[in-house]
């Protein structure tokens, strides 16, 4: 015959909200509270008290360990930030076929705009036919005044008319 599951006690349930509640980084305030609870336990002469405070904090042993030789030897300690994977850096919307569907009308109209926008600034010699090659193959092609050895740019105007000699 099975035996009944036993009811969690309330320290049961308090131990399992705590460890469901707290994040995975140690924050600040945990580690003052574990370099003090160490100090307290090593003024008392008590025995293991590095592991003493990992029991006490919920902790690992050698997390406290590492906390209790950082602040020994550099007399403050440092925190490692938050990892990036946590839930609370993430998005809030919920990923649905209907949402990627919203988001890629959404850019596709914006590539659409920004496209419409570039034709309306191209020059007017660009007709609806005329690609920006051709426009591009066209002033590479522009002939040099008469007269002019090619790759003597140097005494041309604004405009290609021949600069006067002073």
């Amino acid at each position: 015959m099975p035996s009944e599951p036993t009811q969690p006690s309330d320290v049961d349930r308090a131990i399992a909200f705590v460890k469901r509640s707290r994040s995975r980084y140690v924050t600040q305030n945990e580690i003052l509270d574990m370099i003090i609870v160490n100090v307290t336990l090593r003024q008392d002469n008590a025995t293991a008290s590095t592991r003493t405070t990992a029991r006490l904090l919920r902790r690992n042993p050698q997390l406290v360990q590492q906390v209790w030789k950082e602040f020994v030897e550099k007399g403050s300690t440092t925190t490692k930030p938050q990892a990036p994977r946590d839930m609370s850096l993430r998005t809030r919307l919920p990923v649905t076929s209907d949402l990627a569907k919203i988001i890629q009308d959404f850019v596709r109209q914006r590539r659409q705009d920004d496209i419409g926008q570039w034709r309306r600034t191209l020059p007017t010699s660009c007709g609806p036919k005329t690609s920006w090659n051709s426009i591009q193959s066209r002033n590479r092609q522009r002939k040099l005044p008469t007269g002019q050895p090619r790759g003597s740019w140097q005494n041309l105007g604004t405009r290609g008319e021949r600069r006067s000699e002073v």
